[in-house]
């Protein structure tokens, strides 16, 4: 059985910890990561179902990371930068969008360069934020949403042991046109008999 955490998420959120995997390093945005954001964010094919993307410029990609700085000042749920540690370069972002303190509840969200699309790389670092947030905090659930034709993040949230609880038909307006979401929830117990985890 896995041990879980205890500490409160709003107590995390200030001071996100740096998280390691085998080929990731999840850590806090820093200015200098403007650039690469660009690169990636500017693309508009990984952007289809992602409200502030795509990044229509460097300044864009500045205020970007200025709005994560603020919400990681201000303790509100932000997300991850996720590097890729043997190149050290910014291939995506992955973490909190939102959370519940009382219900002890968090929805979290991600976005990967298209070029490292297909190696598993989400996959990895979504794992390890469910395991952060059971582990090293005290949450109890897990959500997330997505655009039901986002086949690739409907995979990926099944494949790490989410389970779809609902549709809101036409809830998304994006991209000039509504789209179907499916909501998904992850309990700790989940977590604990999940028969895939490393």
């Amino acid at each position: 059985m896995r041990t879980l955490g205890r500490t409160p998420i709003q107590d995390v959120l200030r001071s996100l910890p740096v998280l390691e995997t085998g080929r990731l390093r999840l850590r806090r945005a820093r200015l200098e990561d403007a650039d690469q954001i660009y690169l990636y964010g500017s693309n508009p094919r990984i952007s289809s179902y992602i409200y502030y993307y795509p990044i229509q410029s460097r300044a864009h990609a500045v205020s970007h990371v200025r709005q994560l700085l603020r919400q990681y000042t201000e303790g509100l749920p932000a997300e991850w930068v996720v590097e890729h540690r043997p190149t050290r370069q910014v291939i995506g972002t992955c973490g909190y969008t939102k959370f519940d303190a009382e219900d002890r509840r968090a929805e979290i969200g991600f976005i990967l360069a298209e070029e490292w699309q297909h190696q598993g790389l989400m996959r990895e670092a979504v794992h390890e934020v469910i395991r952060f947030s059971f582990e090293e905090t005290n949450l109890h659930r897990l959500e997330a949403r997505c655009a039901t034709e986002n086949e690739a993040s409907r995979a990926l949230l099944e494949d790490c042991g989410f389970q779809q609880e609902g549709l809101f038909r036409r809830q998304l307006f994006l991209k000039d046109r509504y789209h179907d979401v499916a909501f998904f929830g992850l309990l700790v117990v989940d977590y604990q008999r999940h028969p895939y985890w490393p």
